[in-house]
């Protein structure tokens, strides 16, 4: 039953590396309402910790907005993925930007966007496309940034300094995008220049787990491929989607629910069948993907150090330099989920588009000391002294 390739997952899951790990997501009852409550708490707390404390720097992990699917598209709900609506132009996230390499060179060849270039849906969009819908959930992550960091905690002004920014993006047109967007919602258009973005090719990008160019790394997750069987209720989904489909193979959990994101994500419906199971759907591809990322306790630190290892030395090493206030680094969900994996916060739920881990460096007025607060899209996740921070980070 559980015919899974490993080339078939690392594709529906993008860059080429597994979006390992799980998601620190509330309960979702009352959704709205809620959220916008918890939401004013947040930055009443902001407020009051700005009382005692001062903001040294931040960095700031993002996942892109929503886009198209990484591989086929699959009959889950209203077919197509129409270019015409899909990728309608949104002038205020367009503000002018250049791409460097990470020694200010060109940019370099994305190899993967190639690929996703050659994979055509109906309708005339292709694989991994950012669209509008996921522009305007950039854009408003930037308006949520520029509260923050520019309104709240003042570390950078309205008005956009080089000096103080540095931003950086995976080689992957829609990550590139959504960086523009957030960008957009932080300054607007008021710009002097061009802003600059920085990329790594692919060989040496480390924003993401790469197994592929791991051997000890992909050792670990092949061993978790070996034990999906463990994985509760993946058995009884995936029969399920083979008789609703009525397939002759199996249908991968993991496609259908790429599929399922993409159209909700972008207001597609998809089939009722399909929104009645989808949580548990999502449960079970959470399941699956932490088996795979750590098969056996015994397995966690060393996967996560060999998957994520240098984006913690690279926060480390921004903190002791602090040559810049505001760090943006336009990522994935693989990024952010084996980050909260290795801040030991987890839970059941895939990464939503556009979501954000920061890590904001504060400093105790009265006595000097720093500590490091940690949030997910926006929930305080941990409060930590600095060196207990490092040391987590060097764990």
């Amino acid at each position: 039953m559980f015919r899974l390739k490993r080339s078939y997952i690392f594709g529906v899951l993008g860059t080429s590396s597994l979006g390992l790990g799980v998601y620190l997501l509330s309960k979702r009852t009352k959704k709205s309402k809620r959220i916008l409550i918890e939401n004013d708490l947040q930055e009443k707390k902001m407020d009051k910790m700005a009382e005692k404390y001062e903001m040294i720097a931040s960095q700031v992990f993002f996942r892109h907005g929503s886009r198209t699917p990484l591989n086929r598209e699959l009959p889950v709900g209203e077919p197509g993925f129409d270019s015409k609506t899909l990728l309608q132009s949104v002038p205020h996230t367009e503000v002018p930007f250049f791409i460097r390499d990470l020694d200010g060179g060109p940019r370099p060849i994305s190899n993967i966007e190639r690929k996703y270039e050659l994979r055509k849906f109906e309708g005339g969009t292709h694989a991994g496309q950012l669209t509008k819908i996921g522009r305007e959930q950039g854009f408003r992550l930037g308006q949520r940034l520029k509260r923050k960091y520019v309104d709240i905690w003042k570390i950078i002004p309205e008005q956009f300094n080089p000096q103080l920014v540095y931003m950086r993006s995976t080689n992957i047109n829609r990550c590139i995008d959504t960086l523009q967007c957030v960008a957009a919602g932080i300054w607007g258009k008021n710009l002097e220049k061009p802003m600059e973005f920085f990329v790594a090719p692919g060989k040496d990008e480390f924003l993401y787990p790469a197994s592929h160019r791991c051997k000890s790394l992909k050792g670990i997750e092949t061993l978790g491929i070996v034990g999906l069987k463990e994985v509760e209720g993946l058995t009884k989904l995936e029969n399920l989607l083979k008789d609703k489909f009525k397939l002759e193979t199996d249908m991968p959990i993991f496609a259908c629910f790429d599929n399922i994101q993409c159209k909700k994500g972008n207001d597609i419906p998809i089939f009722d069948w399909l929104e009645d199971i989808k949580d548990e759907m999502d449960e079970a591809v959470v399941k699956t993907m932490n088996k795979i990322r750590v098969p056996s306790p015994e397995y966690k630190t060393q996967s996560i150090k060999l998957g994520i290892g240098r984006v913690f030395d690279t926060i480390l090493n921004n903190f002791e330099k602090l040559d810049k206030k505001l760090f943006l680094y336009s990522a994935h969900d693989s990024t952010l989920s084996t980050m909260l994996s290795g801040l030991d916060s987890l839970s059941t739920k895939w990464p939503p588009f556009a979501a954000d881990i920061s890590f904001d460096l504060l400093r105790d007025k009265e006595t000097g000391s720093k500590i490091v607060c940690l949030s997910y899209c926006e929930r305080v996740i941990k409060i930590l002294p600095y060196k207990e921070f490092a040391d987590l980070a060097n764990r």
